[in-house]
């Protein structure tokens, strides 16, 4: 993902009126003795705690769901995006390597070095809780 994308996905984050939204089915048709609903007659998302919830009709159940999730889910994924990418220039900032020719042997011993922290620093990005 470029820097620019980032950003621009960002920007429409920020401008995003606030979540979270929440899907929720709204019934159109009549509703059968055993309440079922028709996912035919339509899908509705809500955005919560505003005076007059902001609606939309999907035909699709998933499509209302992921709209509504994505709110919150984009701007936390992003967030982490940027985390991961600062941790990353910090374990490169420890030791420049040259970008051409052969590395010598200490660059080599650097570059393994950096590799184990940099693999070190993944795993306990991976393990750590994600609220």
């Amino acid at each position: 993902m470029t820097e620019e994308r980032l950003a621009h996905l960002e920007v429409l984050c920020q401008e995003a009126t606030e979540g979270p939204w929440h899907a929720r089915h709204r019934h159109v048709g009549n509703v059968s003795n055993d309440f079922a609903w028709d996912e035919s007659a339509g899908l509705g998302w809500e955005i919560e705690e505003l005076d007059r919830p902001m609606r939309g009709q999907f035909v699709r159940g998933a499509d209302a769901h992921f709209i509504a999730e994505a709110r919150t889910a984009l701007p936390e994924a992003l967030a982490e995006v940027r985390r991961l990418r600062e941790a990353l220039e910090d374990i490169a900032s420890v030791h420049p390597l040259p970008l051409t020719g052969e590395p010598t042997l200490y660059e080599r011993s650097i570059q393994s070095g950096l590799q184990a922290a940099h693999d070190k620093a993944r795993r306990a990005l991976e393990e750590a809780p994600h609220d």
